[in-house]
């Protein structure tokens, strides 16, 4: 499966051997480590870097850590960034004179291990809750937006249609007949895009209830049915029976599966093979499906989701099927999780929890 990134560390001080020790340490929570030996470069490398969390010596040369707090407070790259400071200095007033640059904590030298750890790492989690947060409800409002201007183009476009198609029966414009049709399937092509945003952009209203995710699955399978016979696409499916039932929306969830076997019916190669299974453990229930297409880049997997990200060729597609996709089983309280390496296929596992 796919892992998340490590946590970007900064750390600044003067001694490469407390740098060193830094490392080591943090190193052992999943962080990766940067290093600068005083607070210009701190400064310099927090720019480029936009780190999770920074470190910061307050006694360095060139530019002190109470300096290079403040200038990073100044930027909006560093401005929320955690700040902690590692000092042998234990005077309350120069507490209070790391807290007025910008510092969210400090420890003092030496520092010892699991402290420096369990900060570390409640401030990064708390950093992500607050990322995260932020990044949800600029979704909400892109969200709003696109609802309201979807439905100001669809009228328009329906009324466009309309008439192209009287045009494309009316016998006195044969002579302009090839360009009638090719602007009637522009705006046919726009008019899915148009929809396949409004689509994005609803809110799972529809009430949750207990179902059998076999059944689900199921259902998708005989609603893309022909398609995958079209594509001389092999079945395979293992379903563990009875399943726990989670809580969901069977015609959403079936919208998910019915795009993830058409996504498979797009990518794998005729005559290949793609794997249905179901299993579950005492918290959640779980599908796993796995094809033996191309594969994909790790540039293509960080993007899969995007809205308008599209690993295919033809611009059509948009990439709003998988968009959805991820919108419906995050309403559900679920994960999509995807493994893939170029000439390996992709494995895609979708998980609910069995308790909203």
């Amino acid at each position: 499966m796919t892992q998340p990134r490590p946590s970007k560390v900064l750390l600044a001080d003067d001694e490469p051997r407390i740098l060193d020790l830094l490392e080591l340490e943090l190193q052992t929570i999943g962080c990766e480590c940067t290093k600068a030996l005083n607070g210009k470069e701190a400064v310099s490398k927090a720019t480029e870097l936009t780190p999770d969390l920074i470190v910061l010596d307050v006694q360095m040369p060139v530019m002190n850590g109470f300096e290079a707090c403040r200038l990073l407070r100044a930027q909006p790259v560093t401005r929320f960034t955690p700040i902690i400071f590692v000092t042998s200095m234990e005077r309350p007033d120069q507490i209070v004179q790391g807290f007025e640059a910008g510092a969210n904590d400090y420890i003092v030298k030496l520092f010892n291990p699991p402290e420096l750890r369990a900060r570390v790492t409640t401030h990064l989690g708390v950093f992500r809750a607050l990322k995260e947060m932020t990044l949800q409800e600029k979704r909400r409002s892109l969200v709003t937006l696109t609802g309201g201007l979807c439905h100001e183009m669809l009228n328009p476009l329906q009324i466009v249609l309309g008439h192209l198609s009287m045009f494309e029966s009316d016998k006195r414009l044969a002579c302009v007949s090839d360009q009638v049709a090719a602007m009637s399937r522009a705006a046919q092509r726009l008019q899915r895009v148009v929809t396949a945003l409004h689509e994005y952009s609803k809110e799972t209203i529809e009430t949750f209830v207990p179902l059998d995710l076999n059944v689900v699955i199921e259902s998708a399978l005989e609603l893309t049915r022909p398609m995958l016979e079209k594509s001389g696409l092999k079945v395979d499916t293992r379903f563990q029976k009875p399943l726990p039932r989670p809580s969901g929306v069977p015609t959403r969830l079936t919208q998910v599966f019915v795009q993830l076997f058409t996504n498979a019916a797009q990518f794998v190669p005729p005559k290949g093979v793609f794997d249905v299974r179901t299993e579950a453990t005492p918290q959640y229930v779980i599908c796993v499906i796995k094809d033996n297409g191309p594969g994909m880049q790790k540039s293509q997997l960080e993007q899969l989701c995007d809205p308008f990200f599209t690993s295919k060729k033809v611009w059509s597609s948009l990439g709003m099927g998988l968009a959805v996709v991820h919108r419906i089983i995050s309403d559900h309280r679920g994960k999509l999780e995807v493994d893939s390496r170029p000439g390996k296929g992709t494995e895609l596992r979708v998980t609910f929890p069995v308790h909203l």
